[in-house]
């Protein structure tokens, strides 16, 4: 049991919660404890889903990277039952999106499409340049953010650009990051993933780039409110984040938009 809840990577999850929250709020919807139980239970899946089936793929490459991540290439669990446990994951969340519509069906399929797509040959854009970043900019960004409007059947207007943006751009950088670390062993099984085509130092690079200038992205969002605290909590932790550079910086700015956007939603 417990080499399954690491497939399912559990604790990579909470910028996904916070972005479908996010989308939650946006949306407008006011659904009832049922509809809010299920609709997490369908993003569980998802996230369940596309884990464990990019797990599942990813065997050589993680076993040429002596990857402890993976419980597959570990040997904690058989290729054939990881291949079940994923895909009973995904006709759950099927089952359940349908309860909410044709519409919700057909937009979780394409989701789920996606991020199959991204995982499992003989596509598998995760190994080819650009695809690779774009679908996860879309599957683990933008789509997630969304999912709360087709399911509610809220419209997206205009001004959920910004937050569309943000999304996508957010779910893009992780990936620029993970072809990094991957480099030698996606080298050696002969992948074209965006770091093997353009390098690992160019890669980096474009992924700093990113993260510094995401604040121009979103700034107009909160200055529409006049959101003051938004625009000097950015000047700090920026400044901070130049001089220190640390990755882990990002990931705490991101979880700091993300609550600010949702505040500044409300407000």
């Amino acid at each position: 049991m417990r080499a399954y809840l690491r497939l399912l990577r559990l604790n990579s999850w909470k910028g996904y919660f916070a972005l479908s929250i996010l989308g939650l709020v946006l949306s407008g919807a006011v659904p009832s404890l049922i509809e809010t139980i299920v609709f997490f239970l369908i993003l569980i899946c998802f996230l369940g889903t596309s884990f464990s089936i990019n797990d599942y793929t990813d065997v050589t490459e993680d076993k040429l990277h002596g990857s402890k991540t993976n419980p597959i290439a570990a040997g904690e669990i058989e290729l054939r039952n990881a291949l079940v446990f994923s895909l009973t994951l995904a006709f759950i969340g099927l089952a359940l999106s349908l309860s909410f519509g044709i519409k919700a069906f057909v937009y979780y399929v394409i989701m789920l499409a996606t991020a199959f797509f991204y995982s499992v040959p003989p596509l598998r854009f995760k190994t080819k340049f650009p695809l690779d970043f774009l679908t996860h900019g879309l599957f683990f960004g933008s789509f997630i953010l969304v999912l709360p409007f087709m399911l509610f059947g809220a419209s997206l207007t205009s001004a959920h650009l910004i937050p569309l943006l943000f999304s996508f751009w957010t779910g893009i950088i992780p990936e620029f990051e993970n072809h990094v670390r991957d480099y030698e062993s996606d080298k050696q099984a002969g992948l074209r993933t965006t770091a093997c085509v353009l390098g690992p130092e160019t890669t980096a690079r474009i992924a700093n780039f990113l993260k510094l200038l995401l604040p121009i992205i979103v700034l107009p969002a909160f200055f529409a409110k006049n959101f003051l605290i938004f625009v000097l909590t950015s000047l700090v932790f920026y400044a901070v984040y130049l001089f220190k550079y640390k990755q882990r910086s990002f990931y705490v700015y991101e979880s700091l938009v993300l609550v600010l956007f949702i505040i500044n939603t409300l407000l």
